[in-house]
């Protein structure tokens, strides 16, 4: 018997089908909000499938708005379809900035709404004999979570010692039996806490670190602040990045300077039903339009999602009544990505953006892996450090006192380790890096209550298998819950169990014939430091006793833990050479060091020649025909590139730097550009050491076959060299003054 609604959906369309079912879980269990949020998700992914399986592939990456618009207008999907799956965008979309009364009540219809959206997808496009169940609401029974339980106050009478200072007055409570579960969970991106206005909570100001963009933020403000004259001053990013948090915290701080500017957030929805996000936006810049912008004395602080900054410079509003305007935010280049972006501050339009400032920073030092975060660290800290005002430590020692035991007490002890924050640092920065994920502040805050709070609750008294605490140790919780975030779903890209070698099997082969368990464990891992062991001894002292798939288990853990705790015996072998010489490289770009990174003109080059084959130097291969290849020489010369603004301490404000490398190739005196990211990266290195590409490969490296397309265009030498494939007899065709060839063998 099915558990809910979707179940038909499970084999053929998983990924709708995982977060179907958790709208409805989270429906059944309370939390609306995150019910919501699934429905959403879902309903984006059948849109994506809808446009492929039509063939509208150059509308997949446009929002859900515009997708939905097109199938429409083309007929695409019937007019019930869309309405509905416009409901459930536009009540994602209120519920994202709370702004929904009645979050159960939306809830249910939006269970309805995807309900009758996956019915209709998978009989249009699946099985057309398909004949569901009549809808009846949702079927899955309930289980406890962690997510929504009811609020229990400090009990009377509880005397726990607790740390002097800040927190005497701190109304500590409990989720679950437990202080340290209540004050994780307002770190989710569903809680309320998550929510940032321009009121800046206490639980907010705990939180808050100093970042290099708020000096600019505070500069653009004291210079325009006692002008007569009108100024806009953009506060440019994306979602999540913290412009909300930057006013609120200048509104705690700067009240005066706060109180000389009007402020205005961007949303992709408007709440006045008449109008839509751009109409709303042309309202709020009145002030600025063609006929104001000389005469008004507003002092307007614009902050701006950069998509929804480009949609209102291509609508009419901006080529009608902000032609002004519309220049002037042309003029300031903001959405260029070759140079590092530039604070700009101006007569009457002032930019502060937060492109190009990373979360964390370069350094030439192989053993920190060529990077730090110092607004991630102090993030850990802020949540695990011993300190007086640190209301997560303070309740930590409340459940310890009371003598709870739940995995969230060992995750958060875990967390606690600088080794530990460090690696999983390197991982985060190895997500930005490979995957090209923006990490927002929000993103980091729900990604720290992930691993450290299970995704079910387990009551204390129940805890009495190992498998509890080995499923939801922070290990396993980091790499193996792909479902439950798209960070963790990278994380789990990047899972160490994936990882096969030879250090590696000696330990599983060592850990399965050697009778003395705790000496095994010795010689791979620093079990001083390793906190689940006490949890873990009497199982893995028994390793041998146990079936095969607890076994499995149990490695799975010990090598997700390797990552923390193993000694560099088998540590080392997790290290990604491929992606460490990137980063060196990316230093060295970013520092200008040109000597240090020539290699990789060299690994260019090499993987060019590579590509489409060659048979000497320099000579490349330009078509392949039934019985010969055809050749022509190409000399290339690299050139690096060169800022045309001079450095700062090394790279230009300590965590604002590109994260790409862009190099030139230069053939007959034009230079031929190419930037270069980590993905693009890891398939040079694969060509430069001989991998062929297959036919698939090929379209994933459009931009390298389009970079030596454009070389190949710009080389000027006729000269054609032919070479047979059954016999390799050469000829050579030599191009003559006269426009003809003149044929040569050998």
């Amino acid at each position: 018997m099915s558990n809910h609604c979707f179940s038909f959906l499970e084999d053929s369309y998983p990924e709708i089908c995982n977060e179907a079912k958790y709208c409805e879980k989270h429906l059944v269990e309370g939390n609306y909000t995150d019910s919501i949020m699934r429905a959403g998700k879902a309903a984006e992914f059948i849109t994506r499938y809808i446009c492929e399986f039509n063939h509208q592939y150059s509308i997949v990456s446009s929002s859900q708005k515009d997708k939905l618009e097109i199938l429409g207008y083309k007929g695409i999907i019937n007019d019930d379809i869309y309405k509905r799956l416009n409901h459930i965008r536009k009540i994602r979309n209120l519920a994202v900035h709370h702004s929904l009364s009645d979050l159960e009540g939306n809830a249910d219809a939006l269970h309805a709404n995807l309900y009758m959206v996956c019915v209709y997808f998978y009989q249009k496009y699946r099985d057309s004999n398909f004949i569901p169940e009549e809808y009846d609401g949702p079927i899955m029974e309930p289980i406890l979570k962690f997510e929504e339980p009811p609020k229990e106050s400090v009990e009377e009478g509880t005397s726990v010692e607790m740390p002097s200072g800040t927190l005497d007055d701190y109304p500590f409570e409990k989720y679950d039996n437990s202080y340290l579960l209540n004050e994780l969970s307002k770190l989710k991106d569903s809680s309320k806490e998550a929510v940032e206005d321009d009121n800046l909570s206490e639980f907010k100001e705990y939180l808050h670190i100093d970042r290099s963009i708020q000096e600019s933020f505070l500069k653009a403000l004291n210079k325009v602040v006692d002008f007569n004259d009108s100024h806009l001053i953009m506060l440019c990013g994306s979602v999540g990045d913290g412009k909300s948090h930057l006013i609120a915290n200048l509104k705690k701080k700067n009240p005066d300077l706060f109180n000389q500017f009007s402020i205005h957030y961007d949303a992709t929805e408007s709440f006045d039903p008449e109008k839509n996000a751009i109409d709303t936006l042309a309202s709020v810049l009145k002030p600025f339009n063609d006929i104001n912008i000389n005469n008004s004395t507003e002092k307007l602080i614009l902050a701006i999602n950069l998509g929804v900054l480009n949609n209102f410079l291509e609508s009419d509003y901006a080529d009608e009544e902000y032609t002004k305007l519309k220049s002037i935010i042309e003029e300031a280049n903001i959405f260029e990505s070759d140079e590092v972006s530039d604070n700009i501050y101006g007569n009457k339009v002032s930019f502060v953006t937060f492109s190009d400032y990373n979360m964390f920073e370069l350094n030439d030092d192989e053993n920190s892996n060529y990077t730090s975060s110092k607004y991630i660290s102090s993030l850990f800290n802020k949540i695990t450090q011993n300190e007086d005002n640190n209301p997560f430590y303070a309740a930590y020692l409340k459940d310890k006192e009371s003598g709870y035991i739940n995995p969230i007490i060992y995750n958060y002890e875990m967390l606690m380790d600088e080794e530990v924050q460090k690696t999983i640092i390197d991982y985060l920065i190895k997500i930005f890096i490979k995957f090209r994920k923006i990490i927002s502040t929000r993103d980091l805050l729900n990604f720290i209550y992930e691993i450290i709070v299970p995704p079910e609750f387990l009551k204390s008294e129940d805890l009495d298998n190992i498998n509890d605490f080995m499923d939801y140790s922070l290990p396993n919780l980091l790499f193996g819950s792909p479902e439950r975030s798209d960070l963790l779903k990278l994380c789990n890209e990047l899972d160490p169990t994936l990882y096969r070698n030879e250090s590696l099997d000696k330990f599983i082969i060592d850990l399965n014939i050697n009778e003395d368990t705790e000496k095994i464990l010795n010689r791979y891992f620093d079990l001083t430091r390793f906190n689940y062991l006490e949890e873990y001894r009497e199982y893995l002292v028994n390793f041998r006793t146990f079936n095969n798939s607890d076994k499995e288990k149990i490695i799975n853990v010990l090598i997700r833990s390797a990552v923390f705790y193993g000694k560099s015996v088998i540590k080392n072998d997790f290290n990604d050479k491929v992606y460490l010489n990137y980063l060196k490289y990316l230093y060295a770009y970013n520092t200008q060091s040109h000597k240090d990174y020539k290699d990789l003109f060299t690994e260019i080059k090499e993987a060019i020649f590579n590509w489409k084959g060659t048979f000497k130097k320099n000579m490349i291969c330009i078509d392949t025909l039934d019985s010969f290849k055809v050749f022509k020489n190409l000399k290339l010369k690299p050139i690096p590139d060169k800022f045309e603004r001079p450095l700062l301490d090394g790279l230009y404000l300590g965590n604002r730097f590109k994260t790409d490398i862009k190099v030139y190739f230069e053939v007959e005196s034009t230079k031929v550009p190419l930037n270069v990211d980590f993905s693009l990266y890891e398939y040079i290195i694969k060509l430069y050491n001989g991998f062929k590409p297959n036919q698939s490969d090929k379209e994933d490296l459009i931009i390298l076959d389009e970079f030596i397309n454009n070389l190949l265009n710009e080389d000027q030498d006729k000269d054609l060299f032919i070479v047979t494939l059954d016999n390799n007899k050469e000829f050579f065709f030599e191009y003559t003054d006269f426009g003809t060839f003149e044929f040569k063998r050998g």
